[in-house]
């Protein structure tokens, strides 16, 4: 029932009162006169204008406050820093991380999306890319693509949009937009596999990914066209326990006005994170705990907030992101502004995990060339078990960085997946981090630790 339903309604229910100027004067002065035989009745005037002058005395400490906080979060971000991020509360059964010097720690999983201000209708406008197989031979593509299961006209389609290049060692192919819709979820899955290895297939290297119950829960109540879910699912294909998209400007190309793809990009950017928190109790060893989340010389800083919880037995939840250090917490759940693109510049996982400790980001860690050089300055490899603060490094079987985060607790990682303003700074699982990397069946991850902890 609308609102305007529920006043209708409630107007209906109740009865009408007729109103007696008179009668209701006769009692005024009946009642007042009763008031004045028991004892005097003093009245007190006090001018507008004072009253007004006590609520904004009352008033004016809070709206200081409140300016003072936004200021300081704003002037402390940096210009075009980031945004708070939108958190739609989607909690499933509350998990625990293992027993560690860390603490009790138990966490939610919850769903980020952009603020829709950051949300265009135009984002993949562009043509279908083509495909493109570095060090694919005629004879090669041929055995792919009969390996696949397509038919005979898909790969006569294919077959005759292929361009080879043999001195850039490069085969490319275009597929069109009839071929992409027409094929099954086994052909793409196993097609694009082979395409993620190469960055140059941006679609299938960093494709959407999504738990099956996720996405289909979510094309379902994002109040789009059945034309549209059908569209979606038809070009999704599995990998592991995951459904992937990659064929987004295909899709975009599909729908019928900029409505529709705006609430389709608002599903498609939805993020899977954890919110973690920290049970602090009697049984807490805070001395310990100062320890472990005060790495850096931020013990004076972690301190005053454990201490201060009053030691009951079930204790209380503290959120780790007011444990950790302000570049990581002033941007944890939030997205970076969009702005123009500097060349070499990148404000990516890597520019995130090497200024963790940093209260004011150095944008030198956003250039590719500076990431190697600092590791071997800067840190040095963990033999043991990692710790708060420590880098985790993703490397491919041909042992080439991929990505990099920071460490939390137990399987819990800080980190950003690309440079995009799409991507939200979040806490994730090392297999969630993992996941975003469909085109690598196995990544070996090796921790690094900054030498003046």
């Amino acid at each position: 029932m609308g609102v305007g339903n529920r006043q209708s309604a409630r107007d209906e229910r109740t009865p009408s009162i007729k109103y007696d100027s008179a009668i209701h004067a006769k009692r005024v002065e009946s009642t007042l006169r009763s008031l004045e035989t028991k004892a005097k009745v003093y009245y007190l005037r006090i001018p507008r204008s004072a009253v007004f002058a006590l609520v904004l005395a009352l008033l004016l400490p809070w709206v200081v406050v409140i300016a003072a906080y936004s200021l300081r979060a704003r002037s402390s971000q940096g210009p075009g820093d980031s945004v708070a991020a939108v958190t739609p509360p989607h909690r499933a059964d509350k998990r625990f991380c293992k027993p560690g010097p860390w603490g009790a720690i138990e966490y939610f999983d919850i769903v980020t999306r952009p603020p829709d201000e950051l949300i265009s209708s135009n984002f993949f406008a562009e043509p279908t890319p083509p495909w493109l197989f570095k060090g694919y031979t005629r004879e090669a593509l041929d055995e792919l693509l009969m390996s696949v299961g397509l038919t005979q006209e898909q790969r006569s389609t294919i077959d005759r949009s292929v361009e080879f290049s043999p001195a850039a060692n490069l085969c490319v192919a275009k597929p069109g937009k009839e071929l992409i819709l027409g094929l099954s979820p086994e052909a793409r899955s196993h097609i694009y596999a082979v395409l993620g290895k190469f960055p140059e297939n941006p679609g299938q290297h960093d494709p959407f990914i999504f738990k099956v119950e996720q996405i289909y829960d979510w094309l379902h109540n994002a109040g789009l066209q059945p034309s549209t879910v059908a569209l979606v699912k038809g070009l999704l294909y599995p990998h592991g326990e995951f459904m992937l998209l990659s064929d987004c400007n295909t899709v975009m190309s599909q729908l019928p006005d900029a409505g529709e793809r705006v609430r389709l990009l608002k599903v498609l950017f939805r993020r899977r994170a954890v919110f973690p928190k920290l049970r602090v109790s009697s049984a807490s060893d805070i001395p310990a705990l100062c320890n472990y989340w005060g790495k850096g010389g931020r013990e004076v800083v972690v301190r005053p907030l454990l201490e201060s919880i009053p030691p009951t037995q079930n204790g209380i939840m503290v959120d780790v992101s007011l444990l950790l250090p302000v570049f990581a917490r002033e941007r944890v759940y939030t997205y970076p502004l969009p702005g123009p693109a500097q060349q070499g510049f990148a404000r990516d996982c890597h520019w995130t995990a090497l200024n963790f400790f940093n209260e004011l980001p150095d944008d030198r860690l956003g250039r590719a060339d500076t990431i190697a050089p600092t590791l071997e300055k800067d840190y040095y490899p963990v033999p043991g078990s990692p710790a708060f603060g420590d880098v985790a490094l993703f490397f491919t079987p041909e042992h080439a960085i991929i990505h990099s985060a920071v460490y939390v607790a137990d399987d819990i990682l800080f980190t950003k997946n690309g440079p995009h303003f799409t991507s939200p700074w979040l806490f994730e699982t090392l297999d969630e981090v993992r996941a975003a990397f469909p085109a690598y069946e196995k990544l070996d991850v090796n921790y690094f630790r900054l030498k003046k902890l």
